[in-house]
């Protein structure tokens, strides 16, 4: 007899006599594979007994070459096919002939099952990945926005408020100097304004620091426009004509602003104060903030300055403190979406290979038993879905080898 592996689909001859049970299980020397086989039961008949109907031999008589050469089944005393296949436990309906043995092929074997497209795994990874990568990129992407966003509102606050806070401290040293002032010419009635500004006491009350950087300076205006330097840090501008440096070192436009500032403040008001550029000896253009306050009674105006980097030095401060906690939040959350993406990968890869390896081993079990073995082992332990459908395959081996002991029975009956 000649039998068939479902598995790699090569062919065996075996004696028939060798089989001493109903149903045995071989073992394919090519792939290892299990070849169920049943012993084939052959039909004797009794002297008496009229010969077989012209049918029968027709449909038991098909050849079925082996794969080393033609041992063919007798006409008269046609051996069963092996039962590699339930169709071979089947007798075919009347009128049509009987499917060969050599026919049947594994839907996975034959390349039937084969996957097209992506696969489940890929699927799932797609499906889990890209929405969870842009869910968590776009809350980084806006975390990182509003974090820039309430960064960028607090230095603005800051800013302002300690420029408002700088300029009403520059503005209360003018006026205190100018009261100062004021106070030290009441109290010398009998001295000129020549003899005062000589006075020690006069040029150390109109020369005051102003915070760390700036100080304070008295001027006198005259009545013919002109204004005469009297106390200064730089001592080589007291008694100086300040109209004359505007005209020669100070007459280009961006002192404009400053020289605006520096004339004072009219007969209504009491001080005048602003922002304007200075170029330093460095050569360094530096934004600087002034006040200018009227000394009353007096011909004489005192300024104070300082730089616009003294008091928002703090502000450059939290910028820059600022600045280092968004990089170092941007780095963490960017290796928290790495190390997240990683696990959900991994997490994915292996839940996917579960189910995976459940599937294409049922799969494998399906087609075991469409080739015949009722006997092939469903090795599925799940309580989820998969277990239901190993439980179905189960089932429907039990009614398949049901099915095929009653049809045995009917056949040994019409016999």
């Amino acid at each position: 007899m000649i039998i068939q592996c479902a598995r790699c689909k090569k062919r065996y001859t075996l004696d028939p006599n060798r089989i001493t049970k109903d149903r045995i299980k071989l073992t394919c020397p090519s792939c290892k594979g299990v070849i169920v086989v049943v012993k084939p039961r052959p039909e004797t008949e009794s002297p008496a007994s009229p010969a077989p109907p012209v049918r029968e031999p027709s449909e038991r008589s098909q050849a079925v070459p082996a794969a080393g050469g033609g041992q063919t089944a007798s006409p008269t005393e046609p051996p069963r096919p092996p039962h590699t296949a339930p169709a071979a436990e089947n007798p075919p309906p009347k009128g049509k002939p009987a499917p060969r043995p050599a026919a049947a092929a594994s839907p996975l074997a034959a390349g039937a099952g084969k996957i097209k497209g992506m696969g489940l795994r890929t699927r799932l990874l797609i499906q889990v990945l890209v929405p969870l990568t842009l869910a968590i990129a776009f809350g980084g992407i806006y975390s990182l926005h509003q974090m820039d966003k309430v960064g960028e509102i607090m230095t603005t606050s800051t800013k302002r408020s300690l420029s408002r806070i700088a300029e009403e401290m520059v503005e209360q040293v003018s006026l205190g100097v100018a009261e100062q002032v004021r106070l030290y010419i009441e109290a010398r009635p009998e001295m000129t304004y020549e003899e005062i500004f000589d006075t020690p006491e006069f040029r150390e009350l109109g020369l005051q620091p102003v915070g760390q950087t700036g100080y304070t300076s008295v001027y006198e205006r005259t009545p013919d426009g002109r204004f005469i330097m009297r106390t200064h840090a730089d001592p080589s501008l007291v008694d100086v004509d300040i109209t004359k440096v505007r005209k020669t070192k100070l007459k280009e436009s961006r002192y404009d602003t400053w020289w605006n500032i520096f004339v004072g403040p009219t007969e209504e008001e009491e001080t005048k104060a602003g922002y304007y550029d200075w170029l330093d000896p460095d050569g360094v253009v530096r934004k600087k903030f002034m006040v200018v306050s009227r000394v009353k009674g007096t011909p004489l105006l005192v300024a104070a300055t300082t730089y616009v980097d003294e008091f928002l030095l703090p502000v450059a401060k939290m910028t820059d403190s600022i600045t280092r906690l968004s990089v170092v939040t941007r780095n963490t959350l960017a290796v928290t979406i790495v190390i997240t993406l990683a696990v959900v990968v991994a997490l994915v890869t292996l839940y996917a290979r579960r189910i995976i390896n459940t599937i294409v081993g049922l799969a494998r079990v399906a087609d075991d038993i469409s080739l015949g073995n009722l006997d092939a082992a469903v090795e599925v332990k799940a309580t989820d879905e998969l277990g239901l459908l190993a439980d179905s395959i189960t089932r429907m081996q039990d009614s398949m080898r049901t099915a095929i002991k009653r049809l045995r029975r009917r056949r040994r009956a019409a016999v």
